[in-house]
Order: C-alpha cells, then sequence, then structure tokens
C-alpha cells in the first residue's frame, strides 16, 4: 500500500468521554450553567485519531458541545475515506507521514 491509499487504512476516530474529577468536575459544571446562558457550553468529548494498527492516539483535541462533537466525528470520519493518507495528515496537522515508520504516527496498513 502506498500514499495514494484512503487515511481510513491506517487511522480511524471517535469520540472520547471527557472525564473530570476534583476541582475540575466542579469548574466543568460552573461553565456549563455559565454556557448555557450564552449559548456555548465545555467540550463534552474529546475527537481522537488513532492508528488501526496499534490503536495509538496520533491526535486529541477537543470536540465541542453535543452537536460539535457529532460534526466533528462526521466530518473526521467522511475525510479519513475521501482523503489519502499525507492529505488527511496534513488536514488534520498530524506528524507528516513520509515513510509509515512507528515514529511518524503513520503506520503500514493494518492486514
Amino acid at each position: 500500500m502506498d500514499s495514494t491509499d484512503s487515511a481510513a487504512v491506517y487511522w480511524f476516530a471517535e469520540l472520547k468521554d471527557r472525564e473530570y474529577t476534583g476541582w475540575r468536575k466542579a469548574a466543568w459544571a460552573i461553565k456549563s450553567v455559565i454556557g448555557g446562558f450564552v449559548g456555548q457550553g465545555p467540550s463534552v468529548a474529546d475527537l481522537v485519531i488513532a492508528r488501526r494498527d496499534t490503536g495509538e492516539v496520533v491526535s486529541s483535541r477537543p470536540a465541542g458541545d453535543v452537536t460539535e462533537a457529532g460534526q466533528m466525528l462526521m466530518t473526521a470520519r467522511r475525510e479519513l475515506f475521501q482523503m489519502t493518507r499525507d492529505q488527511f495528515a496534513a488536514e488534520w496537522s498530524l506528524d507528516a507521514p513520509t515513510n509509515g515508520t512507528q515514529d511518524t504516527g503513520s503506520p503500514e496498513p493494518a492486514s
């Protein structure tokens, strides 16, 4: 397989719920209440992009509120199938996959 393969051969995207404990949980609750008044709450999940072969996370970013998180996940998954590995890496600011080795975050395709 080469760099013209779909990025979905190399990576997958998913949402991971954010887990807060202690003071962060209290801060999140306060932000939620305030966000309810201004129409923008804190992020409820992270969009995670991981390698198919090892499951190693190569990107994790706040996905926004429930609506934004769903839209962000759909965009990431669509682009994984529509873009090549190099295009997706550039679009989502992943390490530049030059040779498919372990240290670039761009694995060889899973069999």
